[in-house]
């Protein structure tokens, strides 16, 4: 399992440094932007955003949060549609093709010829990717250090509240990987694993934010991840705001327990 770890790491590196670069430049940019943009302005730049329809701010995640303040703006870059989108794909991307990829490139027969149990070697890649995660969250919480300097306004910001902030995207990015490997324990291509678990997340992400602007489809938005990552809810301090990271851990358990014990057991001739 251990060396099934290290060669996941580096094989997977190229990826996933690709990965952090792009959120790590998503973090430094909406970050100053959102300060440097507004000079000039009263009020700077949250201002003339509160003004903008209820519809698009819901989209772009500001609409809870005081664009007024340090914290506010820092966090809209943690709910913008832009590292959603960087974070889901590369949730769904890797995870998906951890098995039903393998098996597609015909390498996975390869591996498994060596005294290696089914569920070793997912966990293994499992261990890998929990690293991955750590480390983009480590990405995100340094772009935002980055782009508060950049903005000067990084005396204003409550840090311990973006380090919670990161563990929820930490915590979102690992629920929607046990999605992956439940779809790649399931499927013989990675393209289908793929298709399905994106589709899913997909139809996830557009079921939570027609839930903030039509009340019959509220009661549905807890049948989705994004519901569970809430940057606001911890920026204004709301009491509950671990039950989130919680949930979204709980689906991460159960999905990829599902996965481990659907590979052990499937034959991968079919």
């Amino acid at each position: 399992m251990v060396n099934h770890l290290r060669f996941t790491l580096g094989r997977n590196s190229r990826t996933w440094l690709i990965y952090a670069a792009a959120l790590f430049v998503i973090q430094v940019a909406l970050a100053a932007v959102f300060q440097q943009a507004g000079t000039g302005l009263p009020g700077g730049l949250g201002m003339l955003i509160n003004l903008l329809p209820d519809a698009v701010r819901d989209f772009v995640g500001s609409r809870e949060l005081d664009l007024l303040t340090a914290n506010g703006m820092l966090a809209v870059a943690y709910n913008h549609p832009l590292s959603k989108i960087v974070l889901s794909v590369f949730a769904v991307g890797l995870s998906a093709s951890a098995i039903a990829g393998e098996l597609e490139r015909g390498t996975l027969d390869l591996v498994l010829a060596r005294p290696l149990r089914r569920y070793k070697l997912l966990l293994g890649s499992g261990l890998a990717f929990l690293l991955a995660c750590c480390i983009m969250g480590g990405i995100m919480l340094l772009g935002t250090l980055i782009g508060s300097q950049a903005g000067g306004i990084g005396d204003q910001v409550v840090w311990s509240n973006f380090y919670w902030l990161t563990l929820n995207a930490i915590a979102l990015m690992l629920a929607m990987s046990g999605l992956g490997y439940l779809f790649s324990a399931l499927t013989q291509r990675g393209s289908h694993a793929i298709f399905w678990a994106g589709g899913l997340v997909a139809g996830m992400f557009f079921l939570y934010w027609f839930s903030t602007l039509w009340d019959k489809v509220k009661p549905f938005a807890v049948l989705s991840l994004f519901y569970y990552y809430r940057p606001e809810q911890i920026i204004n301090g709301a009491p509950d705001w671990w039950f989130n990271i919680t949930v979204l851990l709980a689906v991460c358990a159960v999905t990829f327990g599902l996965a481990l014990f659907i590979f052990e057991r499937r034959d991968l001739t079919r």
